[in-house]
Order: structure tokens, then sequence, then C-alpha cells
């Protein structure tokens, strides 16, 4: 009769360490349900012509997108559901909430809506934001399907970083549409651009160009301004201000990932070799594609993670 008492007991002495165990995932799913959430309430926000809200909506969620996944690597509370959970996320928040964005804006708004009057025009605007939606669903799923260590590049542009640029592109035009200064017409035309831009994005979120992640191979006193930046840009988002400020300041961490990788596409030829990269290009390839030169046996089924 000893035997359950002594199972009792055992489970007592595990029991703190089981609940430790379970409960430090909680926190970065948590995380990320959050920045789910700020989605839902971006779209529920472009349905209502609420447009500033849902664009900043959008920015909070990019906080608490770079938070999960800190919080989790701080706690070694890495899981498969998590990864799962934050894919699904990132497809609400900066794929399908940007997208309902631009279309709300582009059908709704008394001054952009007159660049898109014609049928022409609302049907290239409606296949722009439906591309959008695909191509964040196929990056997000490339990414599901692969496993890769962790490397200085990321294949392709982050749907983050797609959904953080159109945010803050939207508000931007929103801060000065009623401006006098330049003309309210001129704000008007600059919102009108976004089913273009998003077509550039998402041709490059699936695309086998690599980017150089931010704060990879440069001097301390670029890292220093680099943090410098992105600490600027993160007040800013949470005192919603000064979106000018974010949009130059994210579309030039674009900029000079990809120009970096370009500039140096020998030495990235080289990284992602040896980190094993399979890159889904053509066969024939240009005589300046860094990827050239991989064999079948350095080509396992791995792509770098965002």
């Amino acid at each position: 009769m000893s035997e359950p008492s002594t199972v009792s007991e055992s489970l007592k002495e595990k029991l703190p360490t089981l609940l430790k165990t379970k409960t430090k995932f909680i926190v970065p799913n948590f995380i990320t349900a959050s920045s789910l959430v700020l989605g839902m309430v971006s779209i529920f926000s472009s349905f209502n012509h609420e447009y500033v809200l849902a664009a900043w909506m959008t920015l909070f969620s990019t906080v608490l997108d770079k938070l999960d996944g800190s919080t989790a690597r701080a706690l070694n509370a890495s899981s498969e559901f998590g990864v799962q959970l934050d894919s699904f996320s990132d497809f609400i928040s900066f794929g399908v909430a940007p997208a309902v964005l631009i279309y709300s804006l582009c059908t709704g708004h008394p001054l952009v809506s007159e660049y898109f009057a014609q049928p022409n025009e609302r049907l290239f605007m409606t296949v722009a934001v439906v591309i959008m939606v695909v191509t964040s669903a196929m990056r997000l799923a490339r990414f599901n399907v692969t496993t890769t260590p962790e490397g200085h590049y990321m294949i392709g542009l982050a749907t983050t970083a797609v959904g953080g640029l159109v945010a803050s592109f939207t508000l931007t035009g929103l801060k000065y549409v009623d401006s006098t200064l330049f003309g309210s017409h001129l704000f008007a035309w600059m919102l009108s651009l976004l089913p273009y831009m998003v077509v550039i994005f998402s041709l490059l979120m699936i695309s086998p160009l690599p980017m150089k992640k931010v704060g990879y191979k440069v001097s301390r006193r670029g890292k220093i301004a680099e943090l410098g930046v992105m600490v600027l840009v993160l007040l800013l988002i949470i005192f919603r201000a000064l979106p000018e400020i974010i949009f130059l300041s994210g579309l030039s961490f674009v900029v000079i990932g990809f120009w970096d990788c370009l500039r140096n596409r020998e030495q990235v030829r080289k990284e992602l070799n040896q980190a094993g990269v399979e890159l889904e290009i053509d066969e024939e390839v240009t005589e300046d594609c860094p990827y050239e030169d991989l064999t079948d046996e350095q080509q396992p089924t791995k792509a770098p993670k965002e």
C-alpha cells in the first residue's frame, strides 16, 4: 500500500519543475496572441474607416512580433506550437490587416478613392491587395516547412517589414492629406501609390534575394547607430508620433540590407554555402548570382529564419 504514497510524493517533488517548465511557454505565446488580437483590431478599424487607428495597430503588432521572439529566446521557450502561432499571427497582422487597410482606404477615403473611380483602376488595386495576402501566406508557409540554423541573412523581405512599411506610409500620407502646405491632393496621390508599392513588396517577399539582418557585420559605431534608430522608432510607435520618421527608418534598413548583400555577393554566397541553404531559383542563373556554385550535396532543405 506504500506505492501510491511514493508516487504521490514523487509527483509533488516534480510538480514545481513541471509548472515552471510549462509556464515559461505562456509568456511568449501570450505576446504572440496579443499581436494577433491587434491585427484583428486593425481589420475592424479599417472596416469602420478608422484608418489611423488601423495603421497604428499594425505598428504596435510589429513591436510585439519582435518582443515575442526575444522573450522566447531569453526564456529558452521556443516551441513548434509557438512557431505555428507566430506564423498565423503574422499572416493576420502583416498580411491581411494591411491589405484590408489599403482596400478600405482606396475605396472609402473621399480624396484617395478619386484615383480608383474607374473600373480598371479599382480592379488593379483589388488584385494588388490579393497578391499581397497570397505572397504573405506563401512566405510564411515556406518558413513553416523549413528550419535553418541562425544566420546573418534572410531570404526575401519579411512580412513584418512589409506590414510596418505599409502602415507607416499610410500614416504619413493621412497626417498631411488635409494640409494646405503642399496641397491635399499631393498626399492623396501619394496614398494612391500604395497598391503599386505592395506589388513590389510582394515580389520581394517571395524572391530568392538575400537580405542582411540588422546589426550584422557593422562597426561598433554602426551598431550603436542602428540601436539608436531602433530605440527611436520604438518610442515613436509607443507615443504614436512622427510616422514619416518610422517609414524612412524602416525603408532605410530594407534598402541597406539588400544593397549590402548585392555589394558583397561573393561573401554572401560563401556564407550561405557553408550554411547549406537551398534556394528556389531557376536553373539558368546569371553570372553575378551568388548561388550559382551550389552543388546537390550542399543543398539541404533549409532556408534562413526571419
